[in-house]
């Protein structure tokens, strides 16, 4: 295990981290497959001009599959397919397509010379 900002994290392959369970921290490493949806979203009412306008009512969400698994962060990680990286984050579930699936979401993600961290 690892410790990081006050957290341990289990490092682990991304088989292993499929069979734990919901909110296990895990560190795993893998490659970026297909392609990074990068997703801004609007915090405020959808016909609201200050929704539009206005920074703070919005944020986004980079997801991207992690040899099979869905890792979800809440910030811009401009990733690239193909691409080798390092996930830190927490096990969680997520309904997609009528099913329940495991998903990653990420609070550190690294690659070559890049940090992508949540503040």
């Amino acid at each position: 295990s690892v410790e990081l900002n006050g957290k341990k994290y289990r490092i682990l392959s991304i088989d292993e981290a499929l069979k734990e369970k919901r909110g296990t921290r895990v560190v795993v490493e893998g490659v970026v497959k297909g392609k990074v949806v990068i997703e801004v979203k609007s915090a405020g009412w959808p016909w609201s001009i200050s929704s539009r306008l206005i920074e703070k009512d919005h944020y986004h969400v980079t997801r991207f599959n992690l040899n099979g698994i869905q890792v979800i962060y809440f910030g811009i990680a401009p990733l690239r397919g193909n691409e080798r990286v390092r996930v830190y984050g927490k096990i969680e579930t997520e309904a997609e397509h009528g099913r329940v699936c495991k998903v990653i979401y990420a609070e550190r993600i690294e690659v070559d010379n890049i940090v992508y961290t949540l503040g």
